[in-house]
Formats: structure tokens, sequence, C-alpha cells
């Protein structure tokens, strides 16, 4: 490529990571290393209960629980 790249440095400096599921080493994959972590909770509770895990295990590993977006899925039934 030559010439300038004409795009801004995102917020965290590098590419956006991004995990996806919800199993123990999914989790602490994102809380280690992922910006945000897509779940498909079944019902309210499984989803705080992820969110509470995975920002306490960003805590775990020196990051701050904010440093982690989580991304629940949508499930529309008509």
């Amino acid at each position: 490529m030559r010439g300038p790249l004409n795009v801004l440095r995102s917020p965290q400096g590098h590419p956006v990571v991004v995990q996806a599921g919800a199993s123990g080493p999914g989790k602490a994959l994102a809380a280690r290393i992922a910006d945000c972590v897509f779940n498909a909770p079944a019902n309210i509770s499984d989803a705080k209960a992820f969110y509470d895990e995975v920002k306490s295990l960003a805590v775990g590993f020196g990051r701050r629980p904010d440093d982690v977006k989580i991304m629940p899925a949508l499930k529309s039934i008509v």
C-alpha cells in the first residue's frame, strides 16, 4: 500500500477482538484478551450470571470490568 492511511486508530489501539461462546475456556479467553464477548443466554438470570462471571474473570486477569463489553443476543418469538 502506498501513501498515508486515512483511517483513525481505534480507541483500543488495535483491531477489536470479539469472542463468542459461553464455555468456561471461552469466558476465560474473553476476560483475558477480548474487547467484547457475544453470548446467547436462555433467560435473564443466565445473562446476569454470564455478565458477572466475565467481569469478575477480567478483574482476575488484571483488567478493568469495563474493558470487556457484553453483547447479548436478542431472541424474538412472534
